[in-house]
């Protein structure tokens, strides 16, 4: 039941992100202690969501 709930929920947060969230892409390893360091010290922007790629995708 609460995962059903769960779900739904989170549904309708993805549905609107597109209108508040910007993905921000960063590479590498180096990229995680400057954008760590902005979320820890509260200087990120809240509608930015930081995704770090570590590996490159092999096909």
């Amino acid at each position: 039941m609460i995962e059903k709930q769960i779900t739904a929920a989170w549904k309708r947060i993805a549905a609107d992100a597109g209108d508040w969230l910007t993905v921000r892409t960063h590479s590498g390893i180096a990229s995680a202690p400057p954008v760590w360091e902005a979320l820890a010290k509260g200087q990120a922007d809240p509608r930015d969501g930081h995704v770090i790629v570590l590996k490159e995708a092999t096909a």
